[in-house]
């Protein structure tokens, strides 16, 4: 079978037959681009620190020959993060926490990477509001990324 031409090595320029007109994607400029909202910022912040203390307590850093880090600075920095979300977001986070170890988890390209079940497309537009959104199959918080 003869390879094509465009394709005898690699790093060849792949030929593509001419753009059909009217079949352009449209461009979205927040697509790809968004930034997190605050609130979505902080809830990954405070996952995150939550479980670095969950694993600084059940990992011995001394028998692995690191220093251990500070818990209390650590401890900290979660009680400002919580002053700083909405009591009923926060609410609604510790909730889904007692159910999974990560409540917060992004959706890309139109899914939940929870439970890996497809988003629904009407629903993609609400993850860009202020209070985060919940997947409908496994109830985890969601935040888009691209």
């Amino acid at each position: 079978m003869p390879i094509p031409r465009a394709a005898a090595y690699i790093g060849a320029p792949i030929r593509r037959g001419p753009r059909r007109p009217g079949r352009t994607r449209p461009s979205n400029p927040s697509h790809g681009s968004r930034i997190l909202n605050e609130t979505t910022e902080r809830l990954i912040a405070l996952q995150d620190l939550l479980q670095l203390k969950s694993d600084i307590e059940e990992t011995s850093y001394e028998e692995l020959g690191f220093e251990k880090p500070d818990v209390e600075a650590i401890e900290t920095e979660i009680e400002s993060l919580r002053e700083e979300i909405s009591p009923a977001v926060l609410r609604r986070y510790e909730r889904i926490a007692g159910k999974y170890s990560r409540p917060l988890v992004p959706v890309r390209r139109g899914v939940c990477y929870g439970c890996f079940v497809r988003f629904p497309t009407a629903r993609i537009s609400e993850l860009s509001e202020e209070t985060p959104t919940t997947c409908e199959s496994c109830g985890r918080l969601l935040y888009q990324i691209p």
